[in-house]
């Protein structure tokens, strides 16, 4: 028995929305530009900025603020999501690279909350670890045995 789990890169819509505003020559250090997210866990979230070495905080009101380099990013729930509101960035460019880097250590994040949870429950339902490999991709194949 073998898991793979794949993520789609949730940096796609960030990037999107990044690339219309700058063909529509909005400036980031001008003003403050508005992406939506994939991003759903706040925990995990909080993790991958740390990761990052952004030094989040939360507000009372449950918006997460921090800084890179130069710009100030405020993270805000909307619905499911978030949606990052960037103030600041030099650049489209320059936001897309930030947003893209802690878009992948997000996703690491989530892969390994997803990669304990699997173990847990293996466990719980009598399956042994019998071998793990991280593949080129970063993914893990894990192979279970039964009791």
């Amino acid at each position: 028995m073998s898991i793979s789990i794949l993520f789609l890169p949730i940096a796609l819509v960030i990037l999107d929305r990044a690339q219309q505003a700058e063909e529509s020559g909005v400036s980031p250090a001008n003003e403050r530009v508005r992406f939506p997210t994939a991003f759903t866990d706040a925990p995990l979230l909080l993790e991958a900025l740390r990761d990052f070495g952004a030094q989040p905080t939360r507000t009372d009101a449950g918006d997460i603020l921090c800084k890179v380099g130069k710009s100030k990013l405020r993270f805000t729930r909307n619905g499911p999501t978030f949606f990052v509101e960037i103030e600041g960035a030099p650049s489209v460019g320059e936001a897309r690279r930030h947003l893209a880097n802690i878009d992948e250590d997000y996703r690491r994040c989530v892969q390994s909350a997803v990669y304990e949870k699997v173990k847990a429950r293996a466990e719980k339902q009598g399956l042994v670890l019998e071998d793990e490999d991280v593949l080129e991709d970063k993914t893990i194949l894990m192979t279970l045995r039964i009791r």
